[in-house]
C-alpha cells in the first residue's frame, strides 16, 4: 500500500508545480515546517506576491491571444487566483492595445490587489491624459493617500 501511495504522490507532483502554490495549499502540504516561507507569512497573515516568473509566463500568454477580449477573460482569471501586486497588475494592463480595455481591467484588478494603497501607480499605464485622469478620479492622485 505505501508504495502505491508513493506512485499516486508522484504522479501528482508532476501536474501541481511548487511555484503555483499558494500559501494555504503549501500550508497543507508542507505541515508548517520551518523553512516555508509560505508558511511564515500565512502565519502572520502575510499574502505572498505572486511568483515574478508566473507573471511573466502569464504576460507572454495574454500577448499571444488575438484580442483585448481573450486577454481580458485571461487577465481576470490570473488576477483572482494570484496574489498581485500594483507593478504586477500594470504588466497585465500594459498588454491590452486598447486603453479602454487596459482601463476596465484595472477596475476589474482593484479589488485583488494586495496593495491597495499603492494602486494610484497604476496610472502609469495610460500615455493617453484622458484615461489616466479617468483613473486617479477613481483611484485617487499620487501622494492623496495620506491626506
Amino acid at each position: 500500500m505505501k508504495h502505491f501511495s508513493l506512485k499516486i504522490i508522484a504522479f501528482a507532483m508532476l501536474f501541481v508545480p511548487l511555484a503555483a502554490l499558494n500559501a494555504q495549499e503549501c500550508h497543507k502540504s508542507c505541515a508548517g515546517h520551518a523553512g516555508c516561507p509560505h508558511h511564515a507569512a500565512a502565519q502572520q497573515g502575510v499574502k505572498q506576491k505572486a511568483d515574478e516568473q508566473q507573471v511573466s509566463e502569464v504576460v507572454a500568454h495574454l500577448l499571444s491571444k488575438r484580442t483585448d477580449e481573450e486577454r481580458q477573460t485571461v487577465a481576470r482569471s490570473f488576477v483572482r487566483r494570484l496574489n498581485m501586486g500594483t507593478d504586477q497588475v500594470v504588466r497585465f494592463a500594459k498588454t491590452f492595445k486598447s486603453e479602454g480595455e487596459a482601463l476596465k481591467f484595472l477596475r476589474y484588478a482593484s479589488a485583488y490587489v494586495i496593495d491597495p494603497q499603492n494602486f494610484h501607480k497604476a496610472s502609469d499605464t495610460f500615455t493617453s491624459e484622458a484615461y489616466r485622469n479617468e483613473f486617479l478620479s477613481v483611484f485617487g492622485k499620487p501622494g492623496a493617500e495620506g491626506k
